[in-house]
């Protein structure tokens, strides 16, 4: 609780009050001006720090039950790679190791994680589980950062507006926005599966953190220095952050007032970017022979767009075995060795190492295809990922015959930030 004095006059208790001894209010003729009000008020920020610290205690149980049934399973085959491709780091196999298709970041996690507690083969995957959530907490963190900005720019740019509406109050921004982080991080980015997903995710919430204090004015050369090491770090866990970086240096540009001056502190963070994502760009195109920054946009592109008739149900029916069959997509450099055709029997010994050869590398066993514009598979393409988004949003992914109740949280937030 707060004890507030607030020093009275005329103007601020009508005329023929004031506050007596015994607590009650009587017409006594005016109010002395030397007289003072003792209020009591609840202190909100100790409010609102209880409310926070109970949504990361529900988090990062929720987290834990839902990480906990899984801790020996296995269900996405990319997580071999990233293992495969993790040991390969830290042996010191480099030209095992750089990949095209797989960045590295999450597989550099899983290598150290194995090389600290060198689990028996049994608890390889519950290792993997564990470094999944210790990657979930630190995305909570990232999270509670960005959230804690986005409130400060909320209280900043509203308040009453001369519309009549009203800002958010803290505790709602609060509700909202660990209710909508817990969904998307269990439900849709899925906790427990093997992929660096959740990386992505952390390193988001943290530039848009940042860009929200660029556009609120309390920004220095740090922050833009570490804009850019974020950014870095986001390519590499995800080669899809490397064009996304460039976007988001472009909103830190124009979220500063003054243009002229913003110049050369986003060149700063772009340098810093270059600093971080460059050493794995330059090693990657050495081991191609070519400049490239992955080949996970091209080689998607090929298998979700070129070879839409194959999906919503299945991959294209040449994947992962890739002979040239597809027309209009190039002659692949070196695909998987044919044995047989009845039945189709192919050999992938050498040279690509891994588990399973095929899936350690796509990028080699694709070389040479070619992805096409079609504006016709581009927009099947298109109605197809807009149907999933329709799902993602409204409908139960655990019993399709009832409303997604998530939904009503993103459509609740939108209609009262309106």
């Amino acid at each position: 609780m707060l004890i507030e004095r607030v020093n009275t006059s005329k103007e601020d208790i009508p005329s023929g009050f004031y506050h007596s001894n015994k607590g009650d209010m009587k017409e006594n003729g005016p109010i002395p001006p030397t007289e003072t009000i003792v209020s009591v008020v609840p202190d909100r920020s100790y409010r609102e720090w209880r409310l926070r610290v109970a949504l990361w205690c529900g988090a990062i149980v929720l987290g834990f039950l839902h990480t906990w049934p899984h801790r020996h399973t296995f269900t996405n085959l990319d997580g071999i790679s990233y293992l495969d491709i993790g040991d390969a780091y830290f042996r010191g196999d480099w030209g095992t190791a750089i990949s095209a298709y797989w960045s590295p970041l999450y597989s550099w996690l899983l290598g150290l994680g194995m090389l600290i507690l060198k689990p028996l083969p049994y608890w390889e995957f519950s290792v993997l589980h564990l470094i999944n959530f210790v990657i979930y907490l630190c995305a909570l963190s990232c999270f509670d950062f960005f959230l804690c900005e986005l409130i400060r720019y909320q209280g900043q740019t509203t308040g009453f507006s001369q519309d009549g509406r009203v800002a958010l109050p803290e505790w709602a921004w609060l509700a909202l926005g660990y209710s909508l982080f817990i969904w998307s991080s269990l439900v849709h980015i899925v906790l427990w599966m093997e992929s660096p997903d959740m990386c992505v995710a952390a390193f988001v919430y943290l530039t848009s953190g940042i860009l929200l204090r660029i556009r609120m004015g309390r920004a220095g050369w740090l922050t833009f220095v570490v804009l850019g090491a974020v950014l870095g770090f986001g390519y590499l866990a995800k080669a899809a952050m490397f064009p996304l970086a460039f976007l988001f240096l472009l909103v830190s540009l124009f979220s500063v007032s003054n243009l002229r001056r913003a110049i050369t502190p986003v060149l700063a963070a772009l340098v810093v970017f270059f600093l971080v994502a460059g050493p794995f760009i330059v090693a990657l195109s050495k081991a191609k022979g070519r400049l490239t920054f992955g080949d996970t946009g091209k080689l998607n592109y090929v298998w979700f767009v070129n070879c839409v008739d194959n999906w919503p149900h299945n991959w294209p029916r040449h994947w992962p075995h890739w002979q040239g069959e597809l027309p209009g997509n190039g002659t692949p450099k070196h695909p998987a060795r044919k044995i047989f055709d009845e039945p189709t029997i192919y050999e992938f010994g050498t040279p690509v190492g891994g588990t399973y050869p095929m899936w350690y590398d796509p990028s080699y066993w694709w070389e040479g295809v070619i992805p096409y514009f079609d504006p016709i598979d581009q927009i099947r393409r298109m109605k197809l990922s807009a149907n999933n988004y329709y799902s993602l949003f409204f409908f139960n992914p655990y019993n399709p015959y009832f409303f997604n109740p998530q939904s009503g949280l993103l459509v609740g937030l939108l209609t009262l930030t309106w």
